[in-house]
């Protein structure tokens, strides 16, 4: 019998020899770095290629030479609206609690230049020719209230369990911006809404009014969202962090892959051969007797290490807070690859594919919000005096807005900081001679 390390080793031997993997093209080097700086924390790298396995990552593979997304986001695109499409017939049960595949994510990355909206494109495309009334009726956005939610999958009226309307829900939002701001105001159910819907809990509004409560009492809600860096880092509330509000969301750092400027259009055997697979993992559910998935003897054992390493990591109080749910996660996101691979057993290659999306949603978390607390006050003094003086120089900034009580090397950093972050840029004057200075100034 195979040891788990002779699994594992197979499992990524086989993905790095995949004959699909040499068409997964990295970004560019000149789009990943600001041209001036390198970015104090990494950006994201893209995702090991054990994510890229199965009909998800297949079909990326396949359309990647016709898009500009980053491949990264078209993953989890197909990955997100298949969580709603499956429904929670099948789950995986450890201990007291049930898993269900839904899956919330949140795609970041700097205005257009991104092309967040690109890569739900062909998405929404296999949905059309897959299911046209799920893709109608299921697949919502604008959401201004939680009310809203749940009218949309509410019981009908007359309470019959029995034939409870599908209450399965895609929340599409390219304007996340939106939720956050509706979410901040007092009184506004929306973001507690959202986290019960995570939680897979009925959702309820009960109004003084009698008569007027709705109830979905069985929901599947995923929730696929885009927003910029800026927006974000703005927006975002300490209560959005402390409150798991935003750790129930996998977040993805994303940007455009290639230049296409005359792309081809997609084959129509990409579209119809993703379809055929879905119709095949719809069909499979619908047949299975016995809908609880579990692990194999390996899977076990790789889970037991997996949930050890999850229990020891620290990467600092605010990353900590926005990493809190990678148990879960994995534990979704295996059930899902399993759920497409039609296995009624996750495999160790569904649970590596599981950790590579979770590592990158890390990843992606402490490029965003891995500052310290005094680095985070240098920034954000920064910010308040470039509103306040507009454009300056870090020698201006040393001077006017630190008073010559930071280090130039804090400042340097937090400039690195904020500039990968997409909230400053920076130009160059000529003083008319051959010295050259950096301006820099809110975007």
């Amino acid at each position: 019998m195979e040891t788990k390390e002779e699994v594992i080793r197979a499992i990524r031997e086989l993905h790095a020899e995949d004959i699909f993997s040499d068409k997964v093209t990295s970004i560019p080097t000149e789009n990943k770095q600001n041209s001036l700086l390198n970015e104090a924390v990494p950006y994201p790298q893209d995702f090991a290629p054990e994510a890229y396995s199965g009909i998800a990552g297949k079909f990326v593979k396949e359309i990647q030479d016709y898009t500009e997304a980053d491949p990264a986001a078209i993953l989890m695109s197909f990955l997100t609206a298949c969580s709603c499409y499956v429904g929670k017939g099948a789950y995986l049960q450890i201990g007291t609690e049930k898993f269900t595949p839904n899956i919330f994510c949140l795609l970041i990355g700097d205005s257009a230049k991104s092309r967040k909206g690109t890569s739900w494109t062909p998405i929404r495309e296999i949905f059309l020719r897959l299911d046209p009334v799920f893709e109608r009726e299921h697949i919502k956005g604008g959401f201004g209230s939680g009310e809203g939610i749940i009218a949309k999958i509410k019981d009908d009226d007359d309470g019959d369990e029995e034939n409870r309307p599908d209450q399965r829900l895609l929340i599409y939002e390219p304007e996340f911006s939106s939720i956050l701001k509706v979410a901040s105001r007092e009184g506004n159910l929306l973001s507690d809404i959202i986290r019960k819907a995570w939680d897979n809990l009925p959702l309820e509004n009960n109004t003084k009014l009698e008569g007027t409560s709705i109830r979905a009492s069985n929901p599947h809600v995923a929730i696929l969202a885009h927003i910029t860096m800026a927006e974000l880092l703005k927006l975002t509330k300490e209560v959005d962090i402390s409150n798991g509000f935003l750790n129930r969301f996998l977040t993805m750092c994303v940007r455009r892959s290639k230049l296409l400027p005359l792309a081809d259009p997609v084959p129509n055997c990409i579209y119809n051969e993703a379809v055929q697979a879905l119709k095949g993992v719809k069909d499979w559910l619908e047949r299975l007797d016995d809908r609880r998935l579990q692990f194999d003897p390996i899977t076990s054992e790789l889970w037991q290490e997996i949930y050890s390493t999850l229990a020891n990591v620290d990467y600092g109080e605010r990353v900590n807070a926005l990493t809190a749910r990678g148990e879960p996660y994995i534990l979704r996101l295996g059930l899902l690859y399993a759920i497409l691979n039609k296995s009624k057993i996750i495999m160790p290659s569904h649970l590596l594919a599981a950790q590579a999306i979770w590592d990158r949603n890390v990843q992606s978390i402490r490029f965003l919000f891995g500052e310290d607390t005094k680095e985070k006050k240098i920034m954000d003094a920064i910010i308040e005096g470039l509103r306040k003086y507009g454009s300056m120089s870090q020698t201006d900034i040393y001077r006017k807005i630190f008073g010559c009580n930071v280090s130039a090397d804090k400042i340097k950093h937090a400039l690195q900081r904020l500039s990968a972050k997409g909230l400053i840029s920076e130009n160059t004057n000529h003083d008319g001679r051959s010295k050259k200075t950096i301006i820099w100034k809110l975007k």
